[in-house]
């Protein structure tokens, strides 16, 4: 589902185009967005993201099939989430969408049903430790710490999982300490990303503050499910998905129609 703003569902391309940008902007999602062919017969539609900051959330809705997309590409070359370039490039082909309307009177773009489609998403770790290491050090200063270096090793166990360390050392007056956050994520064949195993270890005075401020917020996430597959089209089915880890972080899905 993406966000259409305007008070009516779009009746010319040329409206589609603008009502996903400035909807999508509305989310805290910066994106140029653009397409060809005429409503209800578009023949691609690129949606090309820039940024993604402190995104909403948008309802999970029913709309109609009053619209055809033969090409439909999602890209970010990179996107930057929060502050992690990723690269992101997600296809799908022949797909039937149209518009609903939820609860709150907006208007969402909504597919429904696709041919096959693919996802690409990575990151490099040094990226992935610059970006953690810069809201944790926000997040640290404000209980009077300073963040000295941020560590993120990955690994991965087998294609639909990977597990992670983030080892934190902080500084409080001339006191240091070591603060580690270990965890998995599973992929499923819905693709929804389970995290699981969420830990927080560190010895020490200052360890044992932190560990007390962040259990209560790790605690939230463990066991949390982010379902990815609610980005791709209904009726496809993963025919295949790996993860990789090295100095970068890989996942691979191909799609297509449930048989």
């Amino acid at each position: 589902m993406l966000p259409i703003a305007g008070d009516h569902a779009p009746l010319k391309t040329a409206d589609l185009v603008a009502g996903l940008k400035a909807g999508l902007a509305k989310h805290g999602v910066a994106a140029d967005v653009s397409a060809e062919g005429e409503i209800p017969q578009v023949t691609s539609l690129t949606i090309k993201l820039d940024r993604i900051a402190t995104p909403k959330p948008t309802s999970k809705i029913a709309g109609d099939s009053s619209l055809r997309i033969e090409a439909f590409r999602i890209e970010g070359t990179p996107v930057f989430v929060e502050a992690v370039p990723i690269i992101l490039d997600a296809r799908l082909s022949g797909v039937t969408a149209g518009f609903g309307k939820t609860d709150g009177n907006a208007w969402q773009l909504v597919v429904s049903a696709a041919r096959e489609g693919s996802l690409l998403l990575e990151t490099s770790v040094r990226d992935l430790e610059n970006g953690i290491h810069l809201t944790i050090s926000a997040l640290a200063s404000k209980q009077g710490a300073t963040i000295k270096e941020t560590k993120v090793q990955l690994t991965s166990s087998n294609p639909r999982s990977i597990h992670f360390n983030v080892a934190c050392t902080a500084k409080v007056f001339i006191a240091s300490a070591t603060l580690s956050v270990a965890g998995q994520v599973d992929i499923d064949d819905q693709l929804n990303a389970r995290i699981s195993g969420l830990s927080v270890k560190g010895d020490g005075m200052i360890a044992n503050m932190a560990k007390g401020y962040l259990e209560p917020e790790i605690a939230k996430w463990n066991g949390r499910v982010v379902p990815l597959g609610d980005y791709i089209a209904a009726g496809l089915k993963v025919k295949d998905l790996r993860i990789t880890a090295g100095e970068k972080a890989r996942l691979e899905a191909q799609f297509g129609a449930a048989s």
